[in-house]
């Protein structure tokens, strides 16, 4: 029993608890972008963050046990917590359910295979012969596009709202994800070269890296500035690369430890995100 205890906790653990809380927001934020999020939606964002996502993640928990010897040597396969064939099994179940679960959730074509592409995606991420992850740039561009698909989700499951506007908001969002992921590698350099994964803070140097991320929020909040937005969504959108752009100069200003630069960045957008999410369900707010 205890035994049967840890290891559920340990395949828990392949997940991480920002990533939940950052996808419901990002589908909130689609609905909210499309009329508003209702009692009703909480399922399916549940099921984004807790199957596709847990999915994506966990897929590459298994296929970066060898890196994380280096870079994360606690988490629960490195560490000996969990055993390899038990989480490709957990792991293929999630496959499964990610596949499974749309066609009970979709709203129309388009819809499903927005669904599908995150289990796709995750795949081709993590696992040959694509292996995104070990690609600077495609790796980059398709983490940009996992945190952004649950958005265009929430917006596609109300095809008729759909206007040229949303356009704008996902060139927002996309950009947005585009100046932070980058920023992951500062804590993952050694085990990446150790492995030979292109690595940004190898590639760039930690003044340059930090630059790029701090010119593409600035970039964030122009666009959403620019655009024919209403008041209340202005100040959401320009607030979130505004809080992260004021994180990232305080951490140069202070010169504090940059491995706990883009942890501390997840942990903000995922609390912010719990909020959003909250404040719209409970208040209501739309587009």
């Amino acid at each position: 029993m205890q035994k049967n205890k840890q290891t559920v906790l340990s395949l828990l653990q392949l997940y991480r608890l920002d990533v939940v809380l950052i996808s419901f927001g990002a589908y909130a934020a689609g609905l909210v972008f499309s009329g508003g999020v209702r009692l009703g939606d909480l399922p399916i964002g549940l099921a984004i963050s807790l199957i596709s996502f847990n999915y994506i993640y966990s897929l590459n928990s298994i296929e970066d046990h060898h890196i994380d010897l280096v870079n994360k040597p606690h988490r629960p396969i490195p560490s000996g917590k969990l055993s390899l064939e038990t989480a490709q099994r957990y792991v293929m179940l999630l496959l499964v359910l990610s596949v499974a679960y749309p066609f009970f959730a979709q709203t129309d074509i388009i819809n499903l295979l927005l669904f599908q592409l995150l289990p796709l995606l995750g795949w081709a991420y993590s696992k040959p012969p694509f292996h995104l992850k070990t690609k600077a740039i495609p790796a980059m561009i398709s983490i940009a596009f996992m945190y952004t698909t649950p958005v265009v989700l929430g917006i596609t499951s109300r095809l008729a709202a759909l206007s040229p506007l949303h356009v704008t908001l996902l060139s927002y969002i996309f950009l947005f994800c585009l100046s932070i992921v980058p920023l992951k590698d500062i804590e993952d350099v050694e085990g990446d070269q150790l492995h030979g994964s292109r690595n940004f803070l190898a590639l760039l140097g930690m003044n340059r890296l930090l630059s790029i991320s701090l010119v593409g929020l600035a970039a964030a909040i122009a666009l959403v500035v620019l655009a024919d937005l209403n008041m209340a969504i202005t100040v959401v959108l320009v607030a979130l690369p505004a809080a992260i752009f004021s994180l990232i100069a305080a951490f140069i200003l202070f010169q504090l430890p940059r491995t706990r630069l883009y942890r501390s960045i997840l942990v903000m957008i995922a609390v912010l995100a719990l909020l959003f999410a909250i404040n719209s369900l409970v208040f209501g707010g739309s587009l």
